[in-house]
């Protein structure tokens, strides 16, 4: 493979493709054979539902899970070219954040934007007009449809991910009153790290259980660079860093969306 040209693709997917097409895999056959060595399946099932997969994850339809990822990554020896390994790992970071499905748990209009068998769909302006009625301030629910429609952040007392990884771990909301505060503001007080570095993640949603609801916070971003473990106190919780040098590789699964074989 020639190396030093890794860093100019934008898509895992089309990353994939181009690493299969140096590795001599024009079709899936061989490739899916491998990773159905690699997971201890032999079954002519396994065999074409391999090679479906491979078919969706080189043209961008689906993204593999984690375990599957780590068995095609063997199968290519992707580990071979740090440049390549580094590429293919955050490439695949920002194609998971990306596919990362809307959570409306928290939203307290979501029931009621959902359209029912029959009735129209009720649109963002139709609700401020119908909430001004109720006497509800317009401002207050243009602000729930802000967060709805941002990135969300949760608080985890253990993080596992690889080294290459960068995800969103904490977010710190100030009062519950007021805006979130700055990154300037969060940075004397971020612990240190031998696993990697603390960034800005921006504004995101997260529900403060000490206010009682879903509030928009500056998010705090982990990117991991070496592997480990540490512990580590963030916005004064506990937290337990695990950075891998890979995900363990784990039978494929050939499930589809809907849990069918």
């Amino acid at each position: 493979m020639t190396a030093g040209d890794w860093g100019g693709y934008s898509c895992w997917h089309r990353l994939f493709d181009e690493v299969c097409n140096r590795r001599g895999h024009f079709d899936n056959q061989a490739l899916a054979a491998e990773m159905c060595r690699l997971s201890g399946r032999s079954s002519k099932e396994d065999f074409d539902a391999a090679k479906k997969k491979l078919r969706q994850w080189r043209a961008g339809k689906r993204l593999p899970l984690r375990r599957n990822l780590a068995a095609v990554s063997q199968a290519l020896a992707v580990q071979d070219d740090p440049e390549l390994k580094h590429n293919w790992e955050r490439l695949y970071s920002v194609a998971q954040f990306r596919q990362r499905p809307v959570d409306h748990q928290h939203d307290p209009l979501s029931a009621a934007s959902a359209p029912d068998s029959g009735s129209r769909k009720i649109n963002r302006w139709d609700m401020l007009a119908a909430v001004s009625v109720l006497g509800i301030s317009a401002s207050v629910v243009a602000a729930a449809f802000e967060r709805s429609a941002m990135q969300e952040v949760g608080y985890a007392a253990h993080v596992r991910m690889p080294v290459g990884d960068t995800r969103l771990v904490h977010g710190e909301h100030g009062s519950c009153d007021g805006s979130p505060p700055a990154w300037e503001a969060l940075v004397p007080d971020l612990p240190e790290s031998t696993l990697g570095t603390f960034s800005d993640g921006g504004l995101a949603a997260k529900m403060v259980n000490v206010c009682g609801r879903e509030m928009t916070v500056r998010a705090i971003r982990f990117t991991a660079t070496s592997a480990g473990m540490e512990d580590v106190t963030l916005l004064q919780d506990p937290m337990r860093f695990e950075v891998l040098q890979t995900y363990e590789i784990l039978p494929l699964d050939f499930t589809d969306e809907k849990g069918r074989q």
